[in-house]
């Protein structure tokens, strides 16, 4: 369906470093707008690498919040699409619903921007919140994202299994598609399928991969019998 770009350092000394490890450092010297841009670009050109070896895989970049209310961001995203002559969809923006706070307004101009581009847009970590409701009814949201520690609750908590069986089954009534991350086993894969889930992610499915294995992942047809 489509892949998530995941941001790694790779250091010399301390090994492969997840996010947790230095992005509050990046944020406390103020070079998010450029890791981000980083991370845009690299995903773009991963992307354009598959859409010419005949594999149109999609690819969502998670956005630093401050960029939600730059007023140029789609003139900046389309172009750098238009440069590497991927289509809009070959884009989707993940944003999150503590990201709103500050400039709700831009972040509506912004975000009615891209959506009338083509560019997709998603609610990741939904169910982590509290005002996600507001955000479903006033922002142009294609899909929501169920944030993996609410799924992981499901098979353990009738109320949660509820919970997310009423909100798959809202989002679908919005338009919305739905994703379920952090599925690990098949007991989880076949639940939120049964519960009408559009789209499952997680080690199950696959575990993170290099880009350049994106390829043979798409080419295997890679999918697990549940």
């Amino acid at each position: 369906m489509g892949v998530e770009a995941l941001l790694r350092w790779r250091h010399l000394d301390r090994g492969l470093l997840r996010p947790a490890d230095f992005l509050p450092l990046v944020r406390e010297h103020g070079l998010m707008g450029q890791a981000t841009g980083l991370v845009v670009n690299m995903a773009l050109d991963d992307a354009a690498r598959w859409y010419i070896a005949g594999a149109e895989v999609p690819v969502a970049v998670n956005l630093f919040a401050p960029l939600l209310s730059d007023l140029n961001l789609p003139d900046q995203l389309c172009q750098a699409l238009d440069d590497r002559e991927l289509p809009p969809s070959a884009l989707t923006v993940e944003i999150t619903e503590d990201l709103f706070v500050d400039n709700m307004e831009d972040t509506q101009i912004v975000l009615t921007d891209l959506a009338d581009r083509g560019i997709r847009i998603a609610l990741d970590d939904f169910g982590t919140g509290y005002s996600a409701l507001t955000y479903l009814s006033d922002l142009p949201i294609d899909e929501i994202k169920l944030d993996h520690d609410f799924i992981a609750r499901v098979a353990v908590d009738d109320r949660a299994a509820l919970v997310v069986r009423t909100i798959i089954d809202l989002a679908h009534k919005l338009g919305f598609g739905t994703v379920a991350e952090g599925i690990e086993n098949a007991e989880s894969a076949v639940q939120l399928r049964d519960f009408g889930c559009d789209v499952l992610q997680g080690f199950f499915l696959s575990p993170p991969v290099p880009a350049a294995e994106v390829l043979g992942v798409v080419g295997a047809g890679v999918r697990p019998t549940y």
